[in-house]
C-alpha cells in the first residue's frame, strides 16, 4: 500500500495506533482506536479511487482493486470489527482490540 495520496492518512493512522496503550483510560483508548480507523478508511478510499464506501464494503472494494492482498484485507477487517465494537455504548476496548489495530497497521505497511 504505497499510493501517494494514502501516505498522509497512513501516517495519521500510525500515530493514533502508536498512542494505543491498554492501560489508558477506556474512553481515551476508544477515541484513539476510532481515530486510527478513520485514517485507515481515508487511506483505503484513496487507494480505491475515491470510493464512498466505508467499513467492510471499503475493504472489499480495495481488495477487488488489488490495493490489498488477502492477508491485509483480513487484518484490516479485524481492525474494523474492533472499531465497531468500540462505538457501542458502554464497551471498553480490550488488549485484543489494540492488537487488531497494530496487526492491521503492520499488514498495511507490508508490500501488497
Amino acid at each position: 500500500m504505497t499510493a501517494p495520496d494514502s501516505r498522509a492518512a497512513l501516517a495519521a493512522a500510525r500515530a493514533a495506533v502508536a498512542r494505543l496503550d491498554p492501560s489508558r483510560h477506556p474512553e481515551d483508548l476508544a477515541a484513539d482506536l476510532l481515530d486510527a480507523w478513520a485514517a485507515v478508511e481515508q487511506a483505503l478510499r484513496s487507494l480505491a479511487a475515491g470510493s464512498t464506501a466505508s467499513g467492510v464494503e471499503l475493504v472489499r472494494e480495495a481488495r477487488h482493486r488489488d490495493a490489498l492482498n488477502f492477508e491485509q484485507a483480513n487484518a484490516v477487517a479485524a481492525f474494523h470489527a474492533a472499531a465497531e465494537r468500540t462505538r457501542e455504548s458502554g464497551y471498553q476496548p480490550t488488549p485484543d482490540d489494540v492488537d487488531a489495530a497494530r496487526r492491521a497497521m503492520a499488514a498495511l505497511d507490508a508490500p501488497a
